[in-house]
């Protein structure tokens, strides 16, 4: 199997939209409530997608196998944003391959340290991948709904 990661463009907005809400909705409904789930899938559009790919700040790459998106991840300066496989790809070194893409331009933009919030069900990932935990927070999503999650960093 072969994985291309590469920047994700204005034509990619609705396929990184769908696997964002594919992602949370059949891989984070192990951690999370369905008022949860609802809330945080409900957030994800095509026009929201289209808006980050835009922004200068954010860097936005995908992971296609066989032309098909399975994976998206973003950073902006030196915290990754969100990392998101579609659920039919976890377990294939897809998100780790995403993951090091991010730290790879981090790094290159002499950022030493990164940060980032994990949900529940991607502690373990990031874990294996060399992040360590720094407290138990929560997230407030615009509609009021919070969401337990995990600050982390790692030093690069």
């Amino acid at each position: 199997m072969k994985v291309k990661i590469r920047k994700s463009r204005l034509e990619d907005s609705r396929r990184i939209a769908h696997v964002h809400r594919r992602s949370i909705r059949g891989v984070c409904s192990n951690s999370y409530s369905q008022k949860i789930i609802d809330a945080w899938s409900g957030g994800t559009s095509a026009a929201g997608v289209r808006r980050a790919i835009k922004n200068p700040e954010v860097n936005n790459v995908i992971a296609i196998v066989d032309g098909v998106i399975c994976g998206v991840a973003a950073s902006v300066k030196n915290r990754i944003w969100l990392l998101y496989l579609h659920p039919s790809w976890i377990g294939k070194g897809i998100g780790e391959k995403l993951l090091q893409r991010l730290e790879s331009d981090m790094r290159k933009k002499g950022i030493r340290k990164i940060t980032l919030e994990s949900s529940l069900n991607a502690l373990n990932f990031y874990l294996r991948n060399g992040y360590q935990k720094v407290k138990k927070k929560t997230l407030t999503f615009r509609d009021g709904t919070r969401v337990p999650c995990v600050e982390m960093t790692k030093t690069i």
